[in-house]
């Protein structure tokens, strides 16, 4: 089956995240841009592929050499697509985008989550009443700013390479992406709904909708591996512990031998600090658990690539950037996989993917 939309993201939770979403109308997958593999997804039954390029945290130069590669096997004509961005505006993002100008593509950005309280206004990304610059992330093309959501047919009468667009609701989004499946040569460029939504709109438009993928496996134990030290995620780990964790550093789990013996456990440490911790052993003690929940993208990347996994089949999303699927291949295969970026969510979220999980294990029980 030909592959209809590629969507290049630059680390692992950013690409769960979107596929999950993406999941609801088309059967997607999550790859790793230098697994083997990738060579035999056009024959599988997936229309939509998220492709992982690893590039958050390399060099510019690296970073646009590996998106020139994933480019060099799907652009022949066939597929659409999307270049997810960081939600934070982190990474190289102009360095990811130029060699979608170098190869004839139009570029539209828009930054706008509304779930989040997240909006585009006059090329800045607000939220929580702060604003962080869109513009300041380009310094080889300039980037032209459009603040009237009616008026994107300015994009195919003027020169310009890459355009800002003001939204900040699921209709401006859906607007935008509506603009851009009409014109093949566009990318969509976003975090989440501006290419997802672009993704739903062409898949509609050539007939290839698919339902959602039923989950029938049972979610009864769970593995929390934190690696990220965000405020944020700091605030979620005591939420947890408050709500029936059990909360454990990773270098105490080693202490212990890997015996401990929770439903649901979080393991925590600094993966920058500690990153030479994540072995063989972590990963098999994570076969004890039904499902594993990664936070931070070094971190999520770093497991996976460790047990062996050839990619995730997406089935579900959690909230807006949380993933669900199902990792193929690897000591993993078959285990349900949840993605969340540091930056990502509330106290409550890792209590909120729990439930979550728990909730489709009594699902499947009442079948």
């Amino acid at each position: 089956m030909d592959l209809k939309f590629i969507v290049i993201s630059d680390d692992l939770t950013g690409a769960n995240g979107i596929s999950g979403f993406m999941s609801r109308f088309c059967n997607s997958i999550v790859i790793n841009y230098d697994n083997s593999f990738i060579n035999d997804v056009a024959s599988l039954p997936y229309n939509c592929v998220v492709v992982n390029t690893k590039s958050r945290m390399i060099d510019g130069v690296s970073a646009k050499n590996r998106v020139n590669y994933v480019l060099g096997l799907f652009n022949n004509g066939r597929y659409r697509f999307g270049k997810r961005i960081d939600s934070a505006l982190r990474g190289n993002i102009e360095d990811e985008i130029l060699p979608f100008i170098e190869g004839g593509f139009i570029i539209v950005i828009t930054d706008t989550i509304p779930e989040y309280g997240r909006y585009t206004t006059n090329g800045f990304t607000v939220i929580n009443n702060s604003r962080d610059s869109i513009l300041t992330r380009f310094s080889r093309v300039t980037p032209i700013i459009i603040n009237d959501i009616n008026k994107l047919i300015d994009i195919k009468n003027t020169t310009g390479k890459v355009f800002i667009i003001d939204s900040r609701s699921h209709d401006d989004l859906r607007k935008i992406a509506n603009f851009i499946t009409r014109n093949q040569n566009i990318v969509p460029v976003d975090p989440l709904y501006l290419i997802a939504y672009t993704a739903q709109q062409h898949a509609a438009l050539i007939h290839q909708e698919q339902s959602r993928l039923i989950m029938n496996k049972v979610a009864r134990r769970i593995a929390f591996v934190i690696g990220s030290t965000q405020e944020m995620t700091i605030k979620q780990i005591n939420y947890a512990k408050s709500h029936g964790f059990y909360v454990i550093r990773l270098y105490d789990l080693i202490k212990t031998n890997y015996a401990v013996d929770n439903d649901w456990i979080i393991i925590y440490f600094d993966y920058v600090r500690d990153r030479g911790l994540l072995t063989q052993e972590l990963v098999k003690y994570l076969m004890n658990f039904d499902a594993i929940v990664l936070s931070g993208g070094e971190t999520a990347n770093f497991i996976f690539e460790l047990s062996g996994g050839l990619f995730i089949e997406s089935i579900a999303d959690i909230m807006p950037l949380i993933g669900v699927g199902i990792i193929k291949g690897g000591i993993l295969d078959g285990k349900l996989i949840v993605t969340k970026g540091g930056f990502i969510g509330k106290e409550d979220t890792y209590v909120i993917i729990r439930d979550f999980l728990l909730g489709l294990s009594a699902k499947n029980k009442n079948r």
